[in-house]
């Protein structure tokens, strides 16, 4: 770094000095000094590489926001074949998903994308997209190794530069001398292991999200899948944890009121030192999120967002005070029916006992989450909208089974099982707002 920053003083217009300079700092851990060094940036050769070696710095300070700035500035001066090849995400997808983006010629995906890129944010409470960050500043480093072909134990070549687009750079060498010195191996050669940084996720949604987002449930991504095609590191969650939570939609007037709620009391990352909670409401059209926040977030509570009556995507993130652990849900809100129309509210689920009246008493006896054991009670609140005050509804509750083996729900359907398929009860009454 020391004999960098010196030849940089005597030649301060070297692409190829500045370059090593902003990567050997980034990877002695000085961001400073590489974000610095790319503001100094001057490339005759590829105007466009000083704004894409600045974003690289600014996305490894952690500056996400003002590195997707840097980084829109470099696709824009691009020709266009580089800033298809750049802004291409087939090879980190796979299955429908994948055949869903390759079918679009690349001037045409440019709202795909921007779905893609909503749905895959890791955290929609972080500004910026870090990883749509991550993603060009894996581009950067495989073009800084195009150009100046670093050392590399495998070579360099378009398959490493495949699996960094993929998976990121190693933060990290071992060396087997074992191997190396095995009498199988002809000759002498380096077994080394490159590791990149862990515990890393695949944040992309599958296809019928990326088709229906308001229509997403929490398994429309798997974080933690085996075999992932990609995964990213956030330095923000180390590790990411599933949130036992409920989020649900109760109208008011022509607006929602959506209830987030979680419970992580059972998790030691998050009940010992309280952290950040937020929930945000976003519908992927350019219009600013809805948010709220406590900065000052216990392992177990519940946020409400008043929103217009729209379709939205709803994102619960936990962050803990005393680690870099997080946890998040994220699930589709379709907008309600119009204030006129018969309709029922999202139903809670609260402890057993109590028969709260109103949804601010319903809150204060949620449920962990909307799972059951199979001998549990369990109260249920939900409200009714657009009713005739003179006449009494008939309602009926009625629990169905979702999940069954494939023999099971066979032999149900042929009669076979003397056990219904559904447990419902019925009742008049004159409330608008319930609980049972």
């Amino acid at each position: 770094l020391r004999t960098l920053d010196s030849a940089l003083r005597n030649a301060p217009t070297d692409a190829w000095i500045r370059s090593r300079l902003v990567w050997y700092a980034i990877e002695g851990g000085d961001t400073a000094v590489a974000v610095s060094a790319a503001h100094g940036c001057q490339d005759d050769e590829l105007p466009w590489w000083c704004d894409a070696l600045l974003g690289l710095a600014l996305h490894a300070s952690h500056d996400f926001l003002g590195a997707e700035r840097a980084f829109d500035r470099a696709l824009s001066a691009m020709p266009d074949s580089t800033r298809c090849r750049w802004t291409d995400v087939g090879i980190l997808l796979d299955g429908e998903a994948e055949r869903l983006v390759e079918r679009r010629p690349c001037e045409d995906r440019a709202a795909l994308d921007a779905r893609l890129w909503w749905l895959a944010d890791p955290f929609h409470s972080v500004e910026g997209n870090e990883l749509r960050s991550e993603h060009f500043a894996r581009q950067t480093f495989a073009v800084l190794h195009d150009r100046w072909r670093a050392s590399h134990p495998l070579g360099w070549g378009s398959d490493m530069r495949e699996i960094i687009v993929r998976y990121a750079w190693p933060v990290a060498w071992s060396r087997d001398r074992t191997r190396e010195r095995s009498p199988t191996q002809a000759g002498y050669f380096l077994a080394i292991t490159g590791h990149e940084p862990n515990p890393a996720y695949d944040f992309f949604p599958d296809a019928a999200a990326l088709e229906s987002p308001f229509d997403a449930s929490d398994a429309s991504w798997r974080p933690k899948r085996s075999r992932a095609r990609t995964h990213y590191a956030h330095p923000r969650a180390a590790p990411l944890q599933p949130l036992r939570h409920q989020i649900a939609r109760f109208r008011r007037g022509g607006s929602l009121l959506i209830v987030g709620a979680w419970n992580a009391t059972s998790d030691t990352l998050f009940n010992r030192t309280p952290g950040r909670v937020a929930l945000i409401i976003s519908s992927g059209d350019g219009r600013p999120p809805l948010m709220a926040t406590s900065e000052s977030g216990a392992a177990r509570g519940a946020l409400i967002v008043i929103a217009p009556n729209t379709d939205y995507l709803a994102s619960l993130e936990l962050f803990a005070g005393n680690s870099r652990a997080a946890a998040r849900a994220r699930r589709g809100l379709p907008a309600s029916a119009p204030a006129a129309e018969l309709a029922v509210s999202d139903i809670l689920l609260l402890e057993p006992g109590e028969q709260p009246r109103t949804l601010p008493d319903a809150v204060q006896h949620l449920l962990p989450d909307e799972e059951l054991d199979a001998d549990g009670r369990v109260t249920l609140y939900w409200e009714v909208y657009g009713l005739l005050p003179e006449t009494p509804p008939r309602v009926t509750v009625s629990v169905s089974r979702v999940r069954a083996s494939r023999a099971r729900r066979l032999a149900e359907k042929l009669g076979l099982r003397d056990e219904p398929q559904t447990v419902e009860m019925q009742w008049e009454t004159d409330a608008v707002a319930a609980a049972t």
